[in-house]
């Protein structure tokens, strides 16, 4: 989860754990943000947002992390580029990243994004095609558009939520925006797989 990417993401979600933590005004949220101290709400958010992700791996038999395992890491990084697509930039690493994203930036990541969802289905589909019906088979596919959708819509949501309380968008929101967005898609896509099949 957070290897790849040498844990960046997470430490991005803990200080904006602490950051939204704090009572009083922006600029309070910007220093709880950017202090190099692990608050109490930084630990929380960083414990929640693992161990949620960890048990919904758990949650997935073999057949479902084939089509929704790599998807999620997928539509983490396009939640990011509608994270930077609607938010303002900040003035550290990743403001160049934020201030040249844009919604047309963003159309083409969901295009790209799109196209590798259908390879993973495609791949997915072939490999286990002999272990469901149709009906199973449709129901990865809603659980995948299901979160193709919410992987923008959560972008959009961290970016409103950062706006108000930090005025940017910035190289911690968006990791945050990483880590979160796949613990949110693939809730949404097991939830949709199991209702859809009538689990």
């Amino acid at each position: 989860m957070g290897i790849m990417n040498r844990f960046l993401h997470l430490d991005g979600t803990i200080d904006i754990g602490d950051g939204l933590t704090v009572v009083g005004t922006r600029e309070d949220h910007l220093r709880a943000l950017k202090d190099t101290l692990v608050g109490a709400g930084g630990i929380a958010t960083g414990l929640m947002v693992v161990l949620l992700t960890f048990s919904e791996y758990l949650s997935l038999t073999s057949v479902m992390f084939l089509f929704f395992g790599v998807s999620a890491e997928i539509m983490a990084r396009n939640a990011q580029v509608s994270a930077a697509a609607f938010g303002t930039p900040g003035n550290g690493m990743a403001g160049d990243s934020v201030r040249y994203t844009d919604k047309k930036s963003l159309l083409l990541s969901s295009i790209l994004t799109i196209v590798l969802l259908a390879l993973v289905y495609a791949a997915s589909y072939f490999i286990a095609k002999e272990l469901f019906d149709a009906v199973i088979r449709d129901s990865y596919l809603v659980g995948m558009v299901i979160g193709f959708v919410m992987s923008v819509l959560w972008g959009f949501i961290i970016s409103r939520i950062a706006e108000k309380n930090f005025g940017m968008v910035n190289g911690d929101v968006l990791g945050a925006t990483n880590e979160t967005a796949r613990t949110v898609v693939l809730f949404c896509m097991i939830a949709a797989f199991m209702i859809m099949a009538g689990l």
